[in-house]
């Protein structure tokens, strides 16, 4: 087992890293307590792989890296389970901030989860193109693209009127 004091770099990022990580897993699977599962999966993994981390090199690349990854494995195995909810109840909430932060969630939900992911790697955590394309491990084009097919289709859904239930 490798010792897990060698890499004191990394282990001084993990916790600055935990918000943006903890952000990052509540945008693409919207259930607070899977998020968090993620996150802690994730620092698990960093910390028995960290003699894999080469010192010099982006932790947050790296961890988000591990995050996807998690996710990603979390997804596949729940298309393999039967019965699983996918959507948790809730209450709609009267504030109009709100209201509008819900609107943008659920269009947010209603994109293809390749658009999503570089929409929130670039514009919902700051990451460069570079990093989003690492991460996902596509050309800096790829994430290009899908960017602005996200923006234009979050352009649309958002400006199109809610659609009113029928009485």
């Amino acid at each position: 087992m490798p010792e897990l004091h060698s890499n004191d770099g990394l282990r001084g990022e993990l916790t600055a890293l935990i918000a943006p990580l903890r952000a990052y897993a509540r945008a693409m699977c919207r259930d607070a307590s899977l998020a968090d599962d993620l996150v802690q999966e994730t620092l698990l993994s960093a910390l028995r792989s960290e003699a894999q981390f080469t010192p010099g090199t982006s932790a947050r690349a790296w961890l988000f890296t591990i995050l996807r990854h998690a996710w990603m494995a979390t997804l596949r195995a729940r298309r393999r389970e039967v019965g699983v909810e996918s959507e948790p109840l809730s209450q709609a909430p009267a504030q109009p901030d709100r209201m509008a932060l819900l609107g943008l969630e659920d269009a947010m939900a209603r994109l293809p989860a390749s658009q999503r992911e570089a929409l929130l790697l670039v514009g919902g955590q700051g990451m460069s193109i570079t990093e989003a394309a690492a991460i996902c491990h596509v050309p800096e084009g790829t994430i290009k693209a899908r960017i602005s097919r996200g923006r234009s289709a979050l352009r649309l859904m958002l400006s199109e009127p809610p659609e009113r239930p029928q009485t």
